[in-house]
């Protein structure tokens, strides 16, 4: 299918959004992991309180996992 310049343009756009995005939901992970990783180690903390950890950090995992994935899908890859 051929493209007009405005439709390029627009297409490029959203590409542009869905990327930025992305990249704030991956910060946002990474953040989120880094914290679980320090309650998991935390040896000070109650037991409930770093097995909570554990869950979120491996939740955190699968969500950048899925992110990797979706953004594979799309053509992006490292």
């Amino acid at each position: 299918m051929i493209h007009t310049p405005l439709e390029t343009a627009i297409l490029n756009a959203r590409g542009l959004a869905f990327g930025l995005g992305a990249l704030t939901i991956i910060q946002d992970l990474l953040k989120k992991g880094e914290e679980a990783a320090l309650g998991v180690q935390d040896r000070d903390l109650p037991h409930d309180v770093r097995t909570q950890a554990l869950e979120d950090a491996r939740s955190v995992n699968t969500s950048l996992m899925l992110c990797a994935i979706a953004q594979e899908a799309a053509g992006i890859s490292a």
